[in-house]
């Protein structure tokens, strides 16, 4: 059952840090298209 458990965990884990990755980028994406509106 432990094992089960560890598991879980390590998969909400990378689940969170990709959702925090995809967050970061969705950010990037957005602040370089208004950076890029700016300068034309």
């Amino acid at each position: 059952m432990e094992n089960v458990k560890a598991t879980a965990t390590d998969a909400a884990q990378n689940v969170k840090t990709e959702g925090q990755y995809a967050a970061t980028d969705v950010k990037d994406r957005a602040t370089d298209a208004k950076d890029t509106i700016q300068n034309t």
